[in-house]
């Protein structure tokens, strides 16, 4: 069953498993002090490209502070190139698929100290239980000793189905998930949907 923030905020948790799949697989994009712990494959879930890039619902100052932000790495540093996006990028995003399904990331332990941090920066995301495991760094080889963590979901209001990558997002995104190891990066690739134009 899917939680919201406020839910673990009031829970009695002390801390929170929670599995990052998408930019944030960089440690350059967080600003809070937590620790990568260990790449793992998630299952029940897939990672997709439908989380609009530029919501009609962001004001001007809104997008300026997401340029200032967090677009400037992707080239993106006047609000003339926010203009000229294309309407149909969107950015990754996580969601329940079938039992099969499966997608990597990297899982982090969040202190209860930074619940509402988390909040603040994640505010159009639920959070929904997920069985993950470790995979080998070495060889890829999955442990087979399934754990429960949470993935992060964007509310259904802030997305749109079947559109696309945004191409200087998903190559860093690629990027990152390469840092990790080889077979971390390949995962990456084939778990990822949604990522050109053509794609059905």
């Amino acid at each position: 069953m899917k939680k919201t923030w406020d839910d673990i905020i009031k829970s009695d948790a002390q801390e929170i498993k929670l599995i990052w799949y998408w930019s944030i697989l960089s440690k350059n994009t967080k600003e809070e002090n937590t620790d990568y712990e260990e790449t793992v494959i998630v299952k029940g879930f897939e990672r997709i490209y439908n989380l609009k890039m530029v919501p009609e619902w962001f004001c001007r100052k809104k997008l300026e502070e997401f340029m200032k932000k967090y677009w400037t790495k992707y080239g993106i540093h006047t609000m003339q190139q926010v203009d000229a996006l294309d309407e149909y990028y969107c950015v990754l995003n996580a969601k329940e698929a079938d039992e099969n399904s499966r997608i990597n990331g990297v899982l982090i332990r969040i202190p209860r100290s930074d619940f509402e941090t988390f909040k603040k920066r994640e505010e159009i995301y639920d959070l929904f239980p997920v069985t993950y495991d470790h995979i080998n760094p070495e060889n890829g080889i999955i442990c087979e000793e399934w754990k429960s963590a949470y993935i992060l979901c964007a509310q259904e209001q802030y997305t749109i189905p079947n559109w696309y990558a945004f191409p200087e997002y998903h190559e860093l995104c690629r990027n990152w998930a390469y840092s990790f190891w080889e077979e971390f990066w390949k995962i990456f690739d084939q778990t990822t949907k949604r990522v050109d134009k053509k794609e059905e």
